[in-house]
């Protein structure tokens, strides 16, 4: 059964244009939270999009649960042409690894009826598109489900490299309310004031290269 938020509907940018053009500037981040999760977990890759993230994880972990509410995001995770090799770097082989297992269903959703525990949830750029008053209620069910919270996200727009550009155009054309979503996340303090709002508390803190995105992990 597929279940959507009320009134949700796949972006344009979605599916195989952001497996092709926005997934790849994600890799580095993407290596951060795969370092960052224990060897052997169980995770919930909470709005896994494509995949990328999940299938990287695989090497390193028993179970991966991508859960993904866009129906042609799913579609290209489900048909990915990437396995990741033991150090995370992709092979191209077509098949999704045996530990991961991808679910067309909004987070919101799944959280509100989850009935298994992780040892690590994580929200990869999915919690600023999201409605403002839903966020820090979404990070705290997950904490509670799972050893700790993994959140990779914005820290500020910018122009003034590739990422910064391809990213804020993309945010800037996929519609008025994602973008007034993802500048509203940034106004509001990002990643640092979501979890304290969630009550939880940051025990970790890392940064791609750029200072532009960041990757936090929270627990109670």
């Amino acid at each position: 059964m597929q279940h959507r938020a009320p009134g949700a509907r796949d972006q344009w940018y979605e599916g195989l244009f952001y497996k092709t053009v926005i997934a790849p500037f994600l890799q580095e981040v993407r290596g951060i939270i795969r370092d960052m999760v224990a060897p052997g977990s169980a995770v919930l890759d909470a709005g896994c999009g494509t995949g990328d993230l999940a299938i990287m994880l695989a090497s390193k972990c028993n179970r991966v649960v991508g859960v993904e509410r866009s129906a042609r995001m799913i579609e290209v995770a489900r048909n990915s042409s990437a396995s990741p090799g033991q150090d995370g770097s992709p092979l191209h082989q077509a098949q999704v690894p045996r530990q991961v297992e991808f679910v067309h269903r909004d987070i919101v959703d799944y959280l509100n009826h989850a009935n298994e525990r992780f040892d690590h949830v994580v929200f990869s750029f999915s919690l600023h598109e999201m409605e403002p008053a839903t966020r820090a209620g979404l990070v705290s069910k997950a904490g509670a489900i799972a050893r700790d919270v993994i959140i990779a996200d914005f820290n500020m727009p910018g122009w003034d490299n590739a990422w910064g550009v391809v990213n804020t155009v993309t945010e800037a054309l996929s519609n008025l309310t994602h973008f007034s979503r993802y500048i509203d996340f940034i106004n509001r303090g990002g990643i640092p004031a979501l979890v304290r709002q969630a009550g939880m508390r940051v025990v970790e803190q890392r940064a791609d290269s750029s200072k532009r995105l960041s990757i936090t992990r929270a627990v109670f």
